[in-house]
């Protein structure tokens, strides 16, 4: 979509679209220049004030996670990095199995490395506890 600005012809995104029922960010106005994965577009955004785009895939364009980093690619590298939004039924699907391993009573119980350093002169020496 191009906005006049005082006569200037510029490029107008929309910055923060707020989700629609199924938790993805649409765009206001399809993009001819959209990445497409599985003959479908992958919807993003830009982040607020950047170049950093957003991108919204479908359960089935995240499930073809290597085609939908070769179709983001070209847009992610513009602005040096980029955001994936995993669709909203991988995430109750992780959760679900992320409780699951972590309620077992297997599990084992990691604690924290203690580290101590003794020493001077530029000679120190490390034990780990």
């Amino acid at each position: 979509m191009r906005a006049q600005r005082g006569g200037d012809t510029a490029i107008h995104r929309p910055s923060t679209p707020k989700a629609n029922a199924t938790g993805t960010h649409p765009q206001a106005t399809p993009d001819i220049f959209a990445p497409h994965v599985l003959g479908a577009p992958v919807e993003y955004y830009f982040y607020p004030n950047s170049l950093i785009p957003v991108f919204c895939p479908t359960r089935e364009q995240f499930g073809d996670f290597e085609a939908l980093v070769a179709a983001i690619e070209p847009l992610a590298l513009r602005g040096g990095v980029c955001k994936i939004i995993p669709p909203r039924a991988w995430r109750t699907e992780l959760e679900r199995r992320s409780q699951g391993v972590l309620n077992e009573d297997e599990f084992p119980i990691m604690k924290p490395i203690v580290q101590h350093f003794n020493g001077s002169s530029g000679i120190f020496h490390q034990y780990n506890v």
